[in-house]
């Protein structure tokens, strides 16, 4: 992303920095890391990151009064080991979720116009929010009876398509107007149990195998007699909140099912899975334990697997092609953030068009070619 900034203001063209780009993350990250460096980039994260719990804790209290149990489901969020990397780091895994949210919150104030304009900045920072942000106007217009106000959903509709691409606009001319920017690098060479072994081992490791097994049981318990009679009369709120919950991590699954490659393509789910945690009223003591069990993984990770990869070096392509079942523990997900050991760290450098001096200092602006 940083390059392509430098690739902007160097050769006045638009390279994308992966297969469909993130030009907002990538004008904004580029430009705050040539004014105050990786403080300012990471900072960029950091505080989406904090608006995403601020407003899904606004969400949450929409079906939930205990400010208790929705702070520990949304801690369960906060220190997970990969929301935690990606919130204090120049990546736009997060950059995303607080457009999102704030359309989700909007459409139910009924200011759906501008509700589109966040979806579509959501869509345009990852591709995977483009149809969430259609399929949630979609549901609004469902589900409002009002003629009036669904006129003017439909025309968010229109909006939102409108929006959404002018942002992709400069990829589609960057691809020569075709439609190849939508592919994408799936690890298909080991076919279809390849693709189902990377999914299942992935999925199982954005919790960790304790955090898991716990996440595990918290679905698997059945409701409290009471919170049964609350889906079946008056809270049918969260009976909608819960099945909506369900269903976008069911489309994460499917999406990293189809390109199993990044944990953190996964770190959108977390915040469903708390919504879930609240709807179905999981028991404090089990959401401390998860809490728990995600601040070790930080540390320490139990590991089932031990996989051989195809190159050695850390700045090459990380392709798995022969793992075994080998039980040990291994390093937490944080530990090289911590100690400040990452490859990030050894090969951004490589990968900018003019590099710093300093891998602390700011991002070159590279003269005008």
């Amino acid at each position: 992303m940083l390059r392509s900034w430098q690739e902007m203001l160097a050769n006045g063209i638009y390279v994308p920095s992966r297969f469909q780009g993130n030009l907002p993350s990538e004008l904004i990250l580029g430009s705050l890391a040539a004014i105050w460096g990786p403080v300012g980039s990471n900072s960029f994260s950091f505080i989406l990151s904090i608006l995403s719990l601020v407003l899904a804790y606004r969400l949450f209290r929409k079906i939930e009064s205990d400010p208790i149990k929705i702070g520990l489901a949304l801690a369960t969020v906060a220190v997970n080991p990969f929301w935690v990397e990606a919130s204090t780091t120049s990546m736009d895994y997060i950059h995303p979720i607080p457009f999102f949210l704030a359309g989700i919150l909007l459409v139910q104030n009924r200011i759906p116009i501008i509700a589109a304009i966040f979806f579509a900045v959501a869509g345009g920072m990852r591709i995977s929010y483009a149809p969430l942000g259609f399929g949630a106007l979609l549901f609004a217009l469902y589900m409002d009876s009002d003629k009036q106000q669904r006129n003017i959903i439909l025309q968010s509709m229109l909006v939102y398509i409108v929006f959404i691409s002018m942002i992709y606009l400069p990829v589609f001319i960057s691809t020569h107007l075709q439609l190849s920017f939508l592919s994408s690098a799936r690890p298909v060479w080991q076919g279809l149990l390849g693709l189902i072994a990377r999914f299942s081992y992935k999925t199982i490791y954005l919790y960790g195998v304790i955090g898991t097994i716990i996440v595990f049981i918290s679905l698997v318990l059945p409701l409290r007699r009471r919170k049964v009679a609350d889906y079946k009369s008056v809270r049918d709120d969260k009976l909608i909140f819960y099945k909506l919950c369900a269903a976008f991590i069911i489309f994460h699954l499917l999406l990293f099912l189809y390109i199993p490659v990044r944990i953190e393509y996964l770190i959108p789910v977390l915040l469903a899975f708390a919504g879930i945690f609240i709807a179905r009223d999981v028991h404090n003591a089990l959401l401390l334990a998860l809490v728990i069990a995600e601040v070790s993984y930080w540390f320490v990770s139990i590991d089932l697997l031990e996989v051989r990869h195809m190159n050695a070096d850390p700045c090459a392509a990380v392709v798995a092609v022969e793992a075994s079942f080998k039980p040990h523990l291994g390093q937490g997900v944080l530990v090289d953030e911590l100690t400040g050991n990452t490859s990030e760290l050894l090969c951004l450098p490589k990968l900018l068009l003019e590099q710093p001096v300093d891998i602390r200092d700011r991002l070159p602006v590279p003269n005008r070619r």
